[in-house]
């Protein structure tokens, strides 16, 4: 999936959604094991990123990002969260980087094996190859980026599939991230629709996308009017 696929998607990303600050942070240290598993799943490829630019090995960087989450629920660290400290992807890096200086070298991180919750490290060494020249700080902003846009991408995908229309999805996705060769014409024909028909509804699903990709920064921030800030912010990483 192309990273620069997206920056127009996201610039046109609307305006009308009203976010519900930290939200995510609130939904995992107030929920059980369950909430605080899906937190780990958004959030864990960043940290990863970090860890293996600031000089870690591939298996030491999954001891760590998957310890630190333990922590999180050993410590009842989200409880403490405070949204007035800003933008909550900084929040976590500064939290992560903590953990990384005392827990690791006390050897409390998750050890292999124990691990909270399963994830594909293999993509993430792979998306490391194009953040060979990045810094382990801009490494996490980037994978960061990237986490939000599959996030966007996965939740459309579900929203197809609770309607049995995943066949569909298949076929319009390529046109969202800019991946398909075809022209609009051959996917309507694929679908059975008219090339018109074809192409609205790939407008509309642009248009969700945007609303959804919109909808995860503003839980990051505390500011609801830092949210257009926030996505410029993420076309900028994109770009390097």
């Amino acid at each position: 999936m192309s990273d620069t696929k997206y920056q127009e998607n996201i610039n046109a990303a609307g305006r009308g959604f009203n976010p519900t600050s930290w939200s995510l942070i609130l939904k995992a240290s107030s929920g059980g094991s369950t909430e605080l598993a899906e937190f780990c799943r958004r959030y864990w490829h960043p940290l990863y990123a970090f860890a293996r630019r600031s000089g870690r090995s591939a298996e030491d960087a999954q001891d760590l990002s998957q310890g630190f989450f333990a922590y999180l629920l050993e410590r009842d660290v989200l409880q403490r969260a405070d949204a007035e400290k800003g933008r909550f992807r900084n929040f976590l890096l500064t939290l992560f980087k903590r953990f990384m200086q005392n827990e690791w070298q006390r050897g409390q991180a998750q050890k292999r094996g124990g691990n909270q919750v399963k994830v594909d490290y293999e993509a993430a060494e792979y998306s490391l190859q194009d953040m060979s020249e990045l810094g382990a700080d801009e490494a996490y902003q980037r994978a960061w980026a990237l986490t939000l846009l599959e996030q966007s991408m996965k939740e459309l995908e579900q929203r197809f599939i609770e309607r049995g229309d995943q066949d569909r999805w298949e076929v319009m996705k390529p046109y969202l991230n800019g991946d398909s060769e075809a022209s609009l014409r051959e996917g309507a024909e694929i679908l059975g629709v008219t090339e018109n028909a074809f192409t609205v509804a790939i407008h509309r699903l642009r248009r969700d996308f945007s609303k959804v990709l919109r909808k995860l920064v503003a839980d990051t921030l505390n500011d609801p009017a830092e949210v257009q800030e926030e996505l410029h912010f993420l076309i900028s990483l994109l770009q390097k």
